[in-house]
């Protein structure tokens, strides 16, 4: 599947650019997220633009718990410092809904 020749549900995505994406295509790949998948545990080797679903990114307390800090969705980007190449990231982050999307490579 070519992500360049398709309308993105994503909006990061779907504003960028055709020459922006013609450059990113390549390093997208179509990924299926169930629930519960764990994205991001404290440093992250991909970022993820979802095209459905949801997820929780959650930080742990000193008590043990966690505390859900965001959600992300259609509307952003799983995983931007992976893009802005930054080694770890606080907390966790795992799919809340079932979801689909794309996964850099």
């Amino acid at each position: 599947m070519n992500p360049v020749k398709q309308q993105f549900k994503n909006r990061v995505l779907a504003a960028l650019p055709k020459a922006e994406i013609d450059r990113l295509a390549p390093h997208l790949a179509p990924v299926t997220l169930k629930l519960r998948a764990q994205l991001l545990d404290g440093r992250g080797d991909y970022a993820y633009f979802l095209e459905g679903g949801l997820a929780s990114v959650v930080l742990p307390m000193q008590d043990g718990s966690t505390v859900e800090v965001g959600v992300i969705g259609i509307d952003g980007v799983v995983g931007l410092p992976v893009l802005l190449g930054a080694g770890r990231m606080p907390g966790e982050t795992f799919i809340q809904v079932d979801a689909s999307g794309f996964r850099s490579a």
